[in-house]
């Protein structure tokens, strides 16, 4: 039995609780932690199979759950087999739901990230159904509070994952992680000529949640020429 108060009153709270529904199943025996992630899952299933929303109002909806779902991840402290369970199966079905009837993410990030808030990224947010593409070559990047300098990959080696993942209709993360690095205009570009088949997501500002990923609509303008 599912107690009440853990019960989502809309779907925004699959990722807004996540902190306090991960809390909740750390206290849990294994096999309630196990009908609570199913409980979770069918819910989100059932939302979509019995949405209403129309094209505008889903896009909305992927917006704001793609920039929850990397605050999220950007944020915790603690990564372990109740974490990995939630975005593994419970996220990931938010942005299977929406991949299915094409509502697609094409989600760049621009911010100033440690290692390990990296490494969090990299794997959560990949396991929630993301492509994950960053323009260095990630060797044993570990747990830590340091900013460790990765060697850069060429942009067209960037360019070329973009576009499988494209071809693939996979929802695209582009991440990165500090100033080493600047393939920002080319990658926004890129995401101005995919307008049709996805939903552009741009952000820059920190990610504290104080502020909102912008949606990137018509001609990029003042988001490509951004200073190298």
């Amino acid at each position: 039995m599912i107690q009440e108060n853990l019960r989502p009153s809309k779907i925004s709270d699959i990722v807004l609780r996540m902190g306090e529904y991960l809390s909740a199943m750390r206290s849990m025996e294994n096999e309630d932690a196990v009908r609570f992630i199913d409980f979770l899952d069918n819910y989100t299933r059932d939302y979509f199979q019995n949405s209403v929303l129309d094209e505008l109002e889903l896009k909305k909806v992927l917006i704001e759950l793609a920039d929850l779902t990397y605050l999220m991840a950007v944020n915790l402290n603690e990564k372990d087999i109740h974490t990995n369970g939630y975005f593994g199966i419970v996220v990931n079905r938010l942005f299977w739901e929406l991949q299915q009837r094409n509502i697609l993410a094409f989600f760049v990030v621009d911010n100033n990230l440690r290692d390990d808030r990296f490494k969090m990224v990299v794997e959560l947010v990949g396991s929630a159904g993301f492509s994950i593409i960053y323009p260095y070559s990630v060797d044993n990047l570990q747990f830590s509070d340091k900013y460790t300098l990765l060697p850069i990959l060429d942009y067209k080696s960037v360019e070329k994952k973009i576009d499988e993942s494209k071809s693939q209709k996979k929802h695209i993360f582009y991440i990165e992680k500090d100033t080493s690095i600047n393939y920002l205009n080319n990658v926004l570009a890129l995401a101005e000529e995919f307008q049709s088949k996805y939903v552009c997501v741009f952000r820059n500002k920190a990610p504290d949640g104080e502020s909102q990923a912008i949606w990137l609509t018509g001609s990029f303008g003042d988001y490509l020429n951004l200073p190298q």
